[in-house]
């Protein structure tokens, strides 16, 4: 009896399987050897460097001074706190002390604060290899901000009265480092152009535009420095000085004590004294005023004519004289042997 095609297909298909399973059980055992040999070989080679190590003296570790850790800035994880330059900064420190790559990691977390430390304990990298940790540093806390916070950030950054050019320049430079877009150095000198306080150096930094951040340092403190040294002061205004009272006089054949000055009384007496000079000079100029500008008026006009002037100046009336009967002493307004008008109105 033949046997249908479905059933023999399904036979050979197990024989199939039955022999790719064989193989790979073998394959399987094959690498389970090979991996036994290799830990064997790992163990002897463990061993021997155990011996060697134990034979040659132990390298001594170098100590970490509390002066090298201070000098590291402290990093808290705000906006402008750059994670690459802090990194940077451990790295100097530690070549120049000789620290190891767990000193490095220690000190780092160190210096660590608010943000920066939570974010070191909670996340497991507290015992990560010093190759593994600034990665993960600076891609957690590298700023992060949008074109328009940014753009908004960098208007309001001027430079402010009190402050000077190099301080306006270094804490704007920092924010120019976090553009959402890379800035060449043309672009940040134009920055920095446009938030200086004083026009002079605005239209001197523009006439001869700087090639980097660099040099606009250096040209804006020259500017400073010159300002400075060129600027005239005016002379100081001496103050008022009261006038020296002399002290009385003493009696022959006593001895008196010297009176101690009264401050008050003197103050007091200089006061009324420079009063009284202002109110005579004023009274001058303004009796000056009036005979300047009365004319020719005639002598019934106070007197003020020609010649009851005397000569243009202010005359006393007792001393001028009368056009009517030519006594001295009354003017012809006021004349006493006048009987009635005349007609000139005298």
């Amino acid at each position: 009896m033949a046997l249908p095609q479905n059933l023999i297909d399904a036979l050979t298909n197990l024989s199939t399987a039955m022999v790719q399973d064989r193989t790979a059980a073998q394959t399987q055992s094959t690498a389970l050897l090979n991996a036994l040999n290799m830990q064997r070989l790992q163990s002897q080679n463990l061993v021997q460097q155990l011996a060697n190590n134990a034979a040659a003296p132990a390298a001594a570790t170098p100590r970490v001074a509390a002066a090298a850790v201070e000098s590291i800035p402290c990093f808290e994880g705000k906006l402008m706190d750059f994670s690459q330059d802090f990194i940077d900064f451990v790295d100097r420190v530690a070549v120049a002390e000789g620290w190891t790559d767990a000193q490095r990691i220690q000190v780092a977390a160190r210096r660590l604060l608010k943000t920066a430390l939570d974010w070191h304990i909670h996340t497991g990298h507290t015992h990560a290899t010093w190759a593994d940790w600034p990665g993960a540093f600076t891609t957690n806390f590298s700023p992060r901000l949008h074109v328009s916070e940014w753009l908004r950030l960098v208007e309001e950054r001027r430079q402010k009265v009190d402050e000077s050019g190099i301080e306006y320049a270094l804490d704007k430079h920092k924010l120019l480092r976090v553009a959402p877009i890379p800035l060449n150095e043309e672009k940040m000198v134009a920055f920095l152009i446009d938030g200086l306080a004083s026009w002079q150096h605005v239209a001197d930094m523009t006439a001869n535009r700087p090639d980097h951040v660099a040099e606009f340092i250096q040209r804006i403190r020259a500017l400073e420095t010159l300002g400075v040294a060129s600027r005239v002061f005016p002379p100081p205004v001496a103050p008022l000085v009261a006038p020296p009272v002399a002290p009385p006089a003493a009696t022959p054949g006593t001895t008196t004590t010297p009176p101690v000055p009264d401050l008050n009384a003197t103050l007091t007496a200089f006061g009324n004294q420079l009063v009284n000079q202002l109110t005579a000079q004023f009274n001058k100029m303004a009796i000056g005023s009036r005979g300047a500008g009365s004319g020719g008026g005639g002598g019934d006009r106070g007197g003020r004519s020609g010649g009851d002037r005397g000569g243009g100046g202010w005359v006393d009336p007792s001393k001028r004289k009368c056009y009517n009967c030519g006594v001295i002493g009354h003017i012809s307004r006021h004349c006493p042997t006048k009987t009635g008008k005349d007609p000139t109105g005298s």
